[in-house]
């Protein structure tokens, strides 16, 4: 955690998620009275090789996203990434091993194995559209439970023709 610049009071840190690659901590801060949560990361270098190749990769990639993100949450819509206190977007500790930082983005959730046809239909949309989501447009086999599920979501959802004979 100091590795990084981070604000405020130390609270608690534990393991996060179901990470079968990286090692994962939501690690908590008191700003002012308000609990602040970040995603420290050590990364796997036997999957990941060349770390600071792969951070400057990351860097470029959320900082393009951040910068076409619009509206109130775009935030949201993609990664922060929390330098180190080098500059660095990753830190090398004293044991060798290699550690990235992240904004936690509150209320978003991540599935390991999608288990409903909702739940695919949820995920597709937003990652081929995160940008400008205002419409989802699906064919008319879509099930009605799954375009129910994404309106009750609060997505708006226009049935179209076949986009393809295929």
């Amino acid at each position: 955690v100091q590795a990084f610049p981070l604000l405020g009071q130390y609270r608690s840190g534990a393991p996060h998620g179901s990470g079968h690659i990286n090692d994962t901590f939501a690690v908590v801060l008191d700003q002012a009275g308000t609990p602040v949560r970040y995603l420290l990361q050590r990364i796997n270098d036997r999957v990941f090789t060349n770390v600071p190749a792969l951070m400057d990769n990351i860097q470029r990639v959320t900082t393009h996203a951040t910068q076409r993100a619009e509206g109130a949450d775009a935030s949201r819509r993609s990664l922060t990434l929390v330098p180190a206190r080098d500059s660095q977007p990753f830190h090398r500790d004293a044991q060798g091993g290699w550690w990235r930082c992240y904004l936690f983005i509150e209320h978003a959730r991540t599935y390991d194995v999608v288990k409903t046809p909702a739940q695919a239909a949820a995920a597709a949309p937003r990652f081929h559209h995160q940008w400008r989501p205002d419409v989802l447009r699906v064919e008319p086999e879509t099930p009605r439970d799954v375009v129910d599920a994404l309106r009750a979501r609060g997505h708006v959802v226009v049935v179209e023709p076949h986009w393809s004979a295929a």
